[in-house]
């Protein structure tokens, strides 16, 4: 008989599990558990179970667990007022619970509709839940052991690498089904849960990792920002160094995407941090975006925005 934790699950037995009430049972059960030490093993065993049956379920699990149930509102709502520590003490708990978001993120997206223009776009109830969930993988990201570290630098293996490796594919995932990015639609314009102090930490992590850092950024760029406060300018000048410091590395072929959004990204933090404006090392670093920017729709007006703001 099929089960939801050997793997054997396809689409034909998720429609029996379903029938059954299987995934609302099993992610009822994790919202009973997971408040008790004691029964943290089971926990894992069950966000496994949730994970299998959307990974192999096919369409009819998507449609069941992610559009009908909800399950990544329930993901961040799991860990929204809890603390990161308290939830997941070890950081192969936070993976799995990381490797359940990317799935789900990740059949969300595949779920698409085929609008007038005859292209597939993720629907829009995917960047109502993207904000919160990109909130929840960054406190986790956060809240490891590898993080303790005071040096950027440290090495990391095992469950560390992991880590990382799982927080750069959810935040990726996210930023990929993010209608706003398809849309053209500014981050500026919505509300955000995560602090610049937050996004400024997990970047200069993921800084000397080069290969997941692009991704990171693109998608850091691309999330709104909680409220900012004076005591943001320090990470305000720290982010736009590592993005333009990045950008200028990967010369000639960073990508336009990426140029684009973390051009925005620099003027809505120039604008609301003027102390940028004072620093010349960050102008002349600039100027060498210009050619960059001259490819990019509305490239030369973001530019041009930017470039006024620092000689003020």
């Amino acid at each position: 008989r099929a089960s939801a934790s050997d793997g054997a699950v396809d689409e034909f037995s998720f429609r029996i599990i379903a029938r059954h009430h299987v995934p609302e049972l099993i992610m009822s059960s994790v919202g009973s558990q997971i408040d008790s030490p004691g029964k943290k093993g089971e926990m894992l065993i069950a966000i496994d179970a949730l994970r299998t049956l959307i990974e192999r379920g096919g369409p009819s699990a998507i449609s069941h667990m992610v559009m009908r149930q909800g399950l990544l509102s329930w993901l961040h709502g799991i860990v929204n007022w809890r603390k990161v520590f308290a939830l997941f003490p070890f950081d192969d708990m936070k993976c799995k619970f990381l490797r359940l978001i990317v799935a789900a993120v990740k059949s969300h997206r595949s779920h698409t509709s085929t609008p007038d223009d005859g292209q597939k776009h993720p629907s829009i109830s995917a960047f109502y839940e993207g904000v919160p969930l990109a909130d929840v993988v960054i406190r986790i990201f956060l809240d490891s052991k590898v993080n303790t570290d005071t040096d950027v630098n440290v090495s990391i293996n095992g469950y560390q690498t992991e880590l990382y490796e799982l927080t750069c594919d959810a935040l990726w995932e996210v930023y990929l089904t993010t209608p706003q990015k398809i849309m053209g639609n500014r981050c500026s314009e919505c509300h955000g849960m995560t602090t610049l102090d937050d996004m400024t930490s997990v970047l200069e992590k993921f800084a000397t990792h080069k290969q997941m850092c692009a991704r990171v950024l693109a998608a850091l760029c691309a999330l709104p920002l909680a409220s900012s406060s004076a005591r943001d300018d320090d990470s305000a000048n720290t982010f736009c160094d590592i993005a333009l410091g990045f950008i200028l590395s990967k010369l000639p072929t960073t990508s336009s995407d990426l140029v684009a959004i973390c051009l925005r990204r620099i003027l809505d933090l120039i604008q609301n941090h003027g102390i940028l404006a004072s620093d010349p090392n960050f102008s002349s670093r600039f100027m060498k975006t210009r050619t960059l920017a001259t490819k990019l729709e509305d490239g030369v007006t973001v530019w041009n925005e930017i470039f006024k703001l620092l000689n003020k």
